[in-house]
C-alpha cells in the first residue's frame, strides 16, 4: 500500500474516533522518522501531518485545532507543498473559529 493511502487512511481512523489520537502519533512517528531516514525528501502530506504534530505537541495550538487541521489535510490530500496545505488549514481554521455556535 503506498504511504500516503495508508497515511490517510489511518488519520481518518484518528478523526472518525475509531483510534485516539495518542494511538494515531504512536503509529505515524516511526513511520514519518523512517521515511525521513531512508529519503531526501519528505511527501507532502507527511510533512505537513507533522507539523501540525508539532505545533500541537508544543502548544501553540490545542487539540480542537489540530483536529481541524487535520481533517483538511485528510480531505485534500494532493500533492500541495506542505506551506500550501498549512496556510490553507490556518485560513479555514480561521474561517470556521470566527463562525458562530
Amino acid at each position: 500500500m503506498p504511504m500516503n493511502l495508508e497515511v490517510r487512511e489511518q488519520l481518518i481512523r484518528c478523526l472518525q474516533n475509531k483510534t485516539s489520537l495518542k494511538q494515531f502519533v504512536k503509529w505515524f512517528m516511526p513511520c514519518f522518522i523512517d521515511h525521513a531516514l531512508c529519503n531526501d525528501d519528505t511527501p507532502p502530506l507527511l510533512a505537513t501531518i507533522q507539523h501540525a504534530l508539532v505545533e500541537y505537541s508544543s502548544g501553540l495550538i490545542d487539540e480542537k485545532r489540530l483536529r481541524a487541521r487535520l481533517f483538511i489535510v485528510a480531505s485534500n490530500v494532493v500533492e500541495q507543498s506542505p506551506a500550501a496545505v498549512i496556510a490553507s488549514t490556518v485560513s479555514t481554521t480561521m474561517v470556521v473559529s470566527a463562525q458562530p455556535c
